[in-house]
């Protein structure tokens, strides 16, 4: 397989470092899949997972690996890899890079992944809600880094402020006493 579930966030308090990856993904309040090559997980555990399962979306494309994929094709694979089903949302990056960032990158055969009106439609008709949040790194320059493609890359801050919104949203509210 080409790609897979590389990194699995699991959010609960209850879970608390027990070690036991699959149960812990079965009881948590969500699941958040971040897609990279040549790694296996349970993928019926994810499905099954009672917990929010949000995919953070590619922002671009990677030479050779996934050319020519749209923001759709890169969720069309991570719902394919669990089954058609279990993937609730995917989070994308709204907050576009300046251009001198999108030239440099594409002269290296990187495209940034556009999250236009269409390509968001697209992964909507996939059953797959679609939700936007400026989530990309706004570095000034290329970055030296070891065994990685240098590339638009996530700012993990403002991922996690995007993702606890999403959570929070699906928690009931207590009502205020009479």
């Amino acid at each position: 397989m080409t790609s897979g579930v590389a990194d699995i966030l699991v959010r609960n308090a209850r879970l608390q470092g027990r070690g036991d990856a699959l149960a812990d993904i079965a009881i948590s309040d969500s699941v958040i899949l971040k897609v990279a090559a040549r790694v296996d997980i349970d993928a019926r555990a994810i499905v099954d997972a009672q917990g929010l399962v949000v995919y953070v979306a590619n922002t671009t494309t990677q030479p050779g690996q996934t050319d020519g994929f749209s923001i759709a094709d890169h969720v069309r694979v991570v719902s394919d890899y669990l089954g058609g089903s279990g993937l609730d949302m995917v989070l994308v990056n709204d907050d576009p890079p300046p251009d001198h960032l999108r030239a440099h990158y594409a002269e290296r055969g990187v495209a940034y992944l556009e999250p236009t009106a269409a390509e968001l439609a697209k992964v909507e008709d996939l059953g797959v809600r679609a939700v936007t949040a400026p989530v990309i790194d706004k570095w000034s320059g290329p970055r030296d880094l070891w065994l990685k493609q240098d590339t638009i890359r996530h700012d993990a801050a403002r991922v996690a402020t995007a993702l606890l919104r999403l959570v929070d949203e699906r928690r009931p509210r207590l009502r205020a006493l009479p």
